[in-house]
């Protein structure tokens, strides 16, 4: 009897222990593809022209600097910056307030103000100009879940360009583990637009 209890607190474990490396492989495998290396063109690199660059705002510096380098390459002739007469963002104020006769800038308002928020503010603007095909701006860590909220909500193309995000290790590893759990949910429970 007591060997029987043995065995099968054995194979229990073993069960426990094959299912845990199977999470952790999964985990590991789904966290390189969304977070740490998602498919985005290089800013430096080959970037289609497209009707709109858009950006993501969370990572206000590098993504604006990314989206205004795309602008100034005209690979564009329309420029999205959600929120981006906030007091708090005088660079994108300037942006935005500025008359660049080559150049559409829309600063909508996007409610919520969050990434499907944002996703819904431009599909809507897309469709009102008529966009074909957008350019999305994020840092590189956003790159998966951004485009999967965007995807949800435009019809058109998407192509992503990902901003180098400067965080330390700390900071990076925080905002990595938010995007997993963040591309968890709008890959199963929270799909919609």
């Amino acid at each position: 009897m007591a060997g029987t209890d043995r065995h099968r607190n054995l194979i229990r474990r073993r069960r426990i222990g094959v299912a845990a490396g199977l999470l952790a492989l999964l985990w590991s495998l789904t966290f390189w593809s969304w977070v740490v290396s998602p498919s985005a063109a290089d800013p430096e690199g080959y970037v289609e022209a497209s009707d709109a660059v858009v950006l993501f705002v969370g990572g206000r510096g590098e993504r604006l600097e990314t989206a205004l380098a795309l602008i100034d390459d005209e690979l564009a002739s329309a420029l999205v910056i959600p929120n981006g007469l906030t007091p708090e963002w005088p660079a994108a104020n300037e942006v935005c307030r500025a008359a660049d006769p080559g150049v559409e800038v829309f600063c909508p308002t996007p409610d919520p103000d969050d990434t499907r928020g944002e996703a819904r503010a431009i599909a809507a603007l897309a469709e009102a100009e008529g966009w074909d095909f957008v350019t999305y701006v994020t840092s590189d860590y956003h790159v998966a879940r951004a485009g999967q909220r965007l995807d949800a909500c435009f019809d058109g193309r998407i192509q992503a360009v990902s901003a180098d995000s400067d965080l330390g290790a700390v900071t990076w590893w925080r905002r990595a583990l938010r995007e997993w759990v963040g591309n968890a949910v709008v890959r199963t429970v929270d799909r919609g637009c």
